[in-house]
């Protein structure tokens, strides 16, 4: 499955990572670490944890941080 991971910075700093699969219309916020995050080192953390999880998996990753 192809799924896209997008970073979202809001001007406050915190760090939201978004996931859109083929069969979504919109993105959808990731939960936990990965929402509203104000502190960066965790936050990255959190994403390469779950960019690793989906690939252990076999899906496809398109992954982009604004």
């Amino acid at each position: 499955m192809q799924i896209e991971y997008k970073v979202n910075k809001h001007p406050s700093g915190r760090h939201t990572l978004t996931e859109r699969t083929q069969m979504d219309m919109t993105p959808k916020d990731c939960g936990g670490d990965l929402f509203g995050n104000m502190d960066a080192g965790s936050f990255y953390k959190a994403v390469a944890a779950r960019l690793y999880e989906a690939h252990v998996a076999g899906h496809e990753i398109t992954y982009t941080d604004a």
